[in-house]
């Protein structure tokens, strides 16, 4: 397309039928959920086209990203994985979105939550574990994580709390 129009301006490029095979190859063959992260590519009309290829597990990390996914599927699962949010954040996820699955990686985070959604014992909370990102571009463990340490008491914590608990880890960007 580049190479024959040769444009001046950013050109999109948008084949539904390929996304389609991409999602049924997942659906069809991973024994678990499937789910897509929005940052990846929060495009409301790529979005839309997930939710009609069977996709209903969505991770975001924005209320503008939880916004855009609930407009398009009001039934869908959407995980809060940004583990850093205002209060104002957790509640509008919490009491205007719905969302019942949030992660975090410190004490503060697990007090914030705690204080603004009480005791929910259908939210799981999720702790960031942080991983080697040494096959990264991006290592973003060292920005988000809680080491092994931590992450062990956090759980333990989220648990003690009456939430469900869960582990998360981020790769890192641009995985070699």
């Amino acid at each position: 397309v580049i190479e024959q129009r040769r444009p001046d301006y950013p050109v999109h490029c948008f084949c539904p039928l390929q996304l389609s095979r991409r999602v049924d190859l997942f659906v069809d063959n991973f024994p678990g959920k499937v789910g897509f992260a929005v940052k990846a590519n929060g495009e409301a009309l790529v979005l839309d086209h997930l939710v009609k290829s069977r996709l209903h597990f969505f991770d975001a990390a924005s209320i503008a990203e939880i916004a855009l996914v609930r407009q398009l599927d009001a039934d869908a699962r959407i995980f809060y994985d940004n583990p850093i949010k205002s209060e104002d954040e957790i509640e509008l996820a919490y009491f205007q979105y719905g969302i019942r699955s949030f992660a975090l990686d410190d004490e503060i985070e697990l007090a914030k939550i705690q204080s603004i959604i009480g005791n929910d014992p259908s939210v799981q909370l999720t702790v960031r574990f942080k991983i080697s990102g040494a096959y990264a571009a991006q290592d973003l463990n060292t920005k988000f994580g809680a080491d092994v340490e931590e992450a062990t008491h956090l759980l333990r914590q989220v648990k003690k709390a009456g939430y469900k608990p869960a582990l998360t880890f981020h790769p890192g960007s641009q995985c070699y």
